[in-house]
């Protein structure tokens, strides 16, 4: 798969609650399944999908770790944990975190869009 020829592109997160923890309420444990960087093309559409799993059943939101806003293109499709920020433009690069919280703790994740 070539990076730098690809305009739409998803990258997962992966969030798990424990298994060792069947019944029990427990937070959410985050494990990463992606580049720490990600290269991001121009005018590409990026996915970012954040799944969380403990109990009780995390949230999810996503943010930018350098607290400004995320741009207003970007959709959060709240209902399956993804953000999609269309035609990435160079104000679009960041470090982005997908905090995934329930009642027994707060776990995050995050991953860098680089422009090019």
């Amino acid at each position: 798969m070539d990076l730098l020829r690809m305009k739409e592109f998803t990258v997962h997160l992966m969030v798990y609650g424990s298994s060792l923890r069947v019944m029990g309420e427990y937070e959410p444990k985050i494990e990463v399944q992606f580049p720490e960087t990600v290269p991001t093309a121009k005018g590409a559409t990026v996915k970012l999908e954040c799944f969380a799993l403990g109990n009780p059943v995390p949230t999810i939101v996503w943010r930018r770790a350098d607290g400004r806003p995320i741009a207003r293109k970007a959709r959060r499709h709240e209902s399956n944990g993804i953000l999609e920020i269309p035609n990435f433009q160079q104000e679009d690069a960041g470090v982005y975190e997908c905090v995934a919280e329930n009642s027994r703790g707060k776990n995050v994740a995050r991953g860098q869009l680089t422009f090019y």
